[in-house]
């Protein structure tokens, strides 16, 4: 009769185990989806601008499409003036989220 006890506790005891195992996982990944849930948008950014940039460089960098270099400079105009091709090191320009 003790030997049946002993198997009961041990096996109560495995079933405690397992279910705080399972506890601590589902906790873990509710932590997981809310995480993947409120990813930050990172637009608008800020770059400085380095010697031998351009802005059709600064668009592939942060777009991964070098013609979208437009909306960088509409976004900077005031900074960069009339003339897109004339970025200088040390320029902090904003980088806009496309739309």
């Amino acid at each position: 009769m003790a030997e049946k006890m002993d198997d009961i506790n041990k096996a109560k005891t495995a079933e405690d185990a397992e279910a705080e195992r399972l506890r601590k996982l589902e906790i873990l990944a509710r932590k997981s989806r809310k995480k993947e849930e409120v990813k930050e948008d990172p637009f608008p950014a800020e770059y400085t601008v380095a010697s031998g940039d351009s802005l059709s460089a600064i668009a592939k960098k942060f777009y991964d499409d070098a013609n979208q270099w437009p909306a960088i400079w509409k976004a900077n105009k005031e900074t960069i003036g009339d003339d897109p091709n004339r970025i200088r090191p040390g320029q902090v320009l904003t980088i806009p989220k496309l739309d």
